[in-house]
């Protein structure tokens, strides 16, 4: 089961994981593609 997440969500996620975004790209409908690389 999946969740919908905002930019500003991925973007603290992926913070404590220690990346950051680097781009979101919307690829259609409900799906975007989230660039990250380590901070």
């Amino acid at each position: 089961d999946g969740q919908e997440r905002t930019a500003d969500e991925y973007r603290l996620l992926l913070a404590r994981a220690e990346f950051e975004v680097t781009e979101i790209i919307e690829a259609g409908q409900h799906i975007s593609i989230v660039e990250a690389r380590p901070a």
